[in-house]
């Protein structure tokens, strides 16, 4: 029986590497048809267009093929530029993104919105768990859904947010670790959002740890825009950082 299981599990995972090519070529055509309306200032259902979308990034996240990284890269720019326009039009109280408050949202159009933001927040979760070899654009996929996630929580309180952030600043990889650092600078100074303790002893390990200069500044900046240090201070981290490693 264990030697059973042992092969399902074996073949299992043969599975999840033989990704399924995909004719990326179809998909452009038809991401151009979905966005044109949007782009071309003609009438345009919003939540529609965003839905649209979330659905093509689900169904081509796990493909390969020529081209799926810069398709994926407007499918998610094309998704936070919608959507940041659909917020625009509607007030927010700031209460939790869940079942619960779609369920008890009586405006019908309101009701989509929150509908369509807990779908982005499905999005970007899937983002983060998903996992495939060779992924030269996992950190960037990863950049795309934590600017999702500042946009959703400029609106909303999303429990499980911070974990994303925590997973995205734990990822060692600079570039993920700069524009997360740049757009939970953003969030901070428009919601004056708080930063858990243990997410600002992240950023002074990080500073600590990192060879990357633009990561030492994007952790200063976040440290200075919650209070945690000074302009003056900050400078002086970065002093230090300059000297022990380029030994000024």
């Amino acid at each position: 029986m264990q030697k059973h299981q042992k092969q399902m599990i074996m073949n299992l995972f043969d599975q999840e590497q033989n990704y399924e090519e995909m004719d990326f070529e179809r998909i452009e055509k038809q991401l151009s048809e979905i966005v044109e309306p949007y782009h071309s200032s003609q009438s345009c259902d919003l939540i529609a267009l965003i839905n649209r979308l979330i659905e093509l990034e689900k169904k081509i996240i796990d493909k390969k093929g020529k081209n799926k990284n810069r398709i994926e890269a407007k499918i998610l720019n094309s998704i936070e530029m919608a959507y940041d326009d659909l917020i625009l039009d509607f007030e927010f109280d700031c209460e939790n993104l869940d079942e619960a408050l779609i369920a008890n949202t009586k405006d019908q159009k309101l009701k989509r919105v929150h509908s369509t933001s807990l779908e982005i927040f499905n999005l970007i979760k899937l983002i983060f768990e998903f996992k495939m070899k060779k992924d030269n654009f996992s950190s960037k996929r990863k950049g795309h859904a934590v600017g999702l996630l500042c946009l959703l929580l400029t609106e909303y309180y999303i429990k499980e947010g911070f974990d994303i952030f925590r997973n995205a600043l734990n990822s060692g990889r600079d570039h993920l670790l700069i524009q997360t650092l740049d757009e939970l600078n953003s969030l901070i100074t428009e919601t004056e959002e708080e930063l858990p303790k243990d997410l600002i002893q992240t950023l002074y390990q990080l500073i600590k740890k990192t060879k990357n200069r633009s990561v030492v500044v994007g952790c200063s900046n976040v440290l200075i825009s919650i209070g945690e240090e000074s302009e003056g201070s900050a400078l002086m981290i970065i002093d230090d950082w300059k000297e022990k490693n380029y030994n000024y």
